[in-house]
């Protein structure tokens, strides 16, 4: 834990103080949409689901109910109004003087989107609202083979720029920009070698005005497969685009960009099978990354000393998170093969372990577990919180028993709580085509991006990773590269409260709040809690009262300026580190683990025996019983050879004593 600036009694005088003071009012941001009648358009509903997603308010104003314009004027003036929407269809009802006025009066302009127009939409209005930079709007017929791409814009696309997104569509429609025009075109239509105009921004008067055409989708399901973000954004890509810079800091958003890649299954000796450390810690520093090691606590006793001085040296390049036990086949695979008792067992021992190997190497490591081969059931999550683990990131984030939950926010945040309230994170193999869309809208919403591999993936070059880094840093250069410990306690969402402090959703049990700002900044921090078991709240080292309701736990927390402060939620057990046996006692275990080693270190050398690696890697316990079975057979004939020997040897001894 971080020390704390001040004394444990001014902490717990300002969290007994946030508890009276910390939620008494609301201090969102809203968005205003402007509708020609009360009925809910596809616009309303897309909208509505966006708005909820970045924690913004909707306020709808029908021009048909209220048309003197009195409600539309105090909406827009509202000084929690961040962005405006207006149908097409509502342009007719509306007097741009006084939509104008409404703007011009405020102190500071928002943004303005004129939604849903199509060839029905009047181009005088267009041409009108738009100060003659839109001319009209026409139509695709077939939206089939068509596809969606972000242009370039630092401000507004940001790493969307130069992605492409499906479109699947009977029909949509486009806009018909004027050539001499100030409209910057945003997002287009491709069509063959057509690109077809259908969200644009111009500049009038001083007004920022978006236009966007309608593009209905077949809106894919929230249900299906969590690998379905390309699908659900696609769908969603204009109000997420505008809201995403209207909104800005008063919208829900992660506090950095980050990333990671970690390596799994190796353990600190020079070299292993194909990961050089000297020579990957050279390109982690050349190209700007890190590098993690999801070491299997079986290893905790076997490091060498001169790759530990790399990881004591450079703990901002290379870092340690945790990789099952012993990892034997999934052993945290099923219940009814792996019992929940067995790996309760299994999760206290690795701890146990990796304390041994922090004690023996002075190396820090973070308690982020990465299950072997696959994720595990959802009740192991709960015993990873139980014992205060921070995360777990892993292929899938929908544990092996489970299916993946419904709503727009496990659809595109990489991290939930939707399982034994513990953050499971999702990653992607670099050792595949990974969609460069799919790690853009990670990026775009500030989903960690988390890459792993093998050490079979720098058979070919030490440098193998560089393109991947290249490319995550050239698209957003403000990319951290950090370890999956620091990832954990960054994994929280935060927004701008209207009165100068900051709402945070916390998704990590432990987070790291920093405050870059020129003053202090007050923290209303909100995390999702079923209290299962006893808990402790700390700020710094000094623990901390909180607001408690069945189903949240809440506390306020001052941040001096360009300052940092660490909260961590700490659940109360039974386990003694020094009290957990660690002994390598199983010679199961043995075998499998000097197995894994000689193919990680000899097989690996070749193509075939690369092929028959990955083989094990899909096929894993197949191969495992067939590996130990084998090797049980070579002692056994071992075993046999040398009594035969042994007989004969003695029987030859009997029969020169007898002559």
């Amino acid at each position: 834990m971080q020390l704390s600036i001040y004394p444990t009694c001014f902490w717990r005088w300002l969290a007994s103080v946030s508890l009276f003071l910390g939620h008494a009012s609301a201090f969102g941001a809203s968005i205003v949409l402007i509708e020609s009648s009360g009925a809910r358009s596809t616009s309303h509903q897309k909208l509505a689901s966006v708005s909820s997603f970045y924690g913004l308010d909707l306020n709808v104003v029908s021009v048909k109910q209220h048309p003197d314009n009195a409600e539309l004027l105090r909406a827009i003036r509202s000084p929690e109004t961040v962005a405006v929407v207006t149908t097409a269809e509502a342009l007719s009802k509306l007097d741009p003087r006084v939509v104008s006025l409404a703007l011009h009066g405020r102190d500071k302009a928002v943004p303005w989107l004129i939604d849903s127009i199509d060839e029905t939409t009047k181009n005088e209005k267009l041409e009108r609202w738009s100060g003659g930079s839109i001319q009209s709007s026409g139509s695709i017929h077939d939206g089939h083979t068509a596809s969606y791409a972000v242009l370039h814009s630092a401000t507004v696309t940001g790493p969307l720029g130069g992605t492409t997104f499906p479109l699947n569509t009977d029909g949509a429609s486009y806009l018909v920009i004027r050539e001499k025009g100030s409209a910057e075109q945003l997002l287009t239509v491709h069509e063959g070698d057509q690109a077809y105009p259908v969200l644009a921004r111009v500049l009038v008067d001083g007004q920022e005005v978006f236009f966007a055409t309608n593009v209905p989708t077949d809106s894919p399901s929230l249900t299906a497969d969590p690998y379905r973000q390309i699908q659900v954004f696609a769908d969603l890509i204009v109000p997420m685009v505008f809201l995403h810079y209207a909104a800005g800091e008063r919208a829900w958003h992660a506090p950095a960009a980050f990333a990671n890649l970690t390596i799994d299954d190796v353990w600190l000796r020079q070299p292993y099978g194909h990961v050089d450390y000297e020579g990957l810690l050279k390109e982690a520093i050349r190209k700007n990354f890190h590098v993690t090691m999801a070491f299997i606590p079986w290893n905790f006793d076997r490091s060498q000393s001169r790759v530990v001085s790399l990881f004591r040296d450079y703990p901002n390049r290379l870092s340690i998170a945790i990789h099952g036990n012993n990892h034997v086949h999934q052993e945290f695979g099923p219940l009814a093969d792996h019992p929940l008792v067995e790996q309760s067992s299994n999760i206290r021992q690795a701890l146990g372990r990796m304390e041994r190997f922090h004690q023996l190497t002075s190396i820090p490591y973070d308690r982020v577990m990465v299950f072997p081969h696959s994720i595990s059931p959802t009740a192991t999550l709960g015993v990873l919180r139980r014992y205060n683990y921070l995360a777990t990131a892993n292929s899938l984030s929908v544990p092996s028993d489970a299916a993946a939950p419904a709503g727009l926010s496990f659809a595109l945040r990489s991290g939930s709580l939707d399982f034994e309230n513990f953050p499971s994170l999702r990653r992607y193999s670099a050792e595949t085509s990974i969609p460069r869309t799919q790690l853009a809208i990670d990026d775009y919403l500030g989903n960690p991006m988390l890459f792993y591999v093998h050490q079979n993936f720098f058979s070919a070059e030490i440098a193998a990773f560089n393109e991947t880094a290249d490319w995550v840093n050239r698209v957003d250069p403000s990319t951290q590269w950090v370890s999956l410990g620091m990832i954990a306690k960054h994994l929280y969402l935060e927004k701008l409260r209207d009165d100068g402090g900051v709402d945070v959703e916390a998704v990590s049990p432990v987070i790291q709040l920093e405050n870059h700002r020129e003053y202090p900044v007050t923290y209303h921090m909100n995390r999702r809690e079923d209290f299962t078991y006893p808990i402790t709240v700390f700020v710094g080292t000094a623990s901390v009262p909180f607001n408690r309701t069945s189903r949240n736990l809440s506390l306020d927390v001052i941040v001096p300026a360009k300052s940092q402060r660490t909260i961590a939620v700490i659940y109360g057990n039974e386990l003694a580190l020094s009290q957990v046996k660690i002994a390598k006692d199983s010679t199961y275990v043995y075998v499998i683990r000097m197995l894994s080693d000689f193919r990680d270190e000899v097989v690996s050398r070749s193509n075939l025996g690369r092929a028959l690696s990955a083989s094990y890697v899909t096929h894993s316990k197949m191969w495992a019983d067939g590996i130990l079975a084998l090797g049980c057979l070579v002692i056994l004939t071992f075993g046999y050879l040398w009594w035969r020997k042994k007989r004969v040897c003695r029987e030859v001894h009997i029969d020169r004593v007898s002559a």
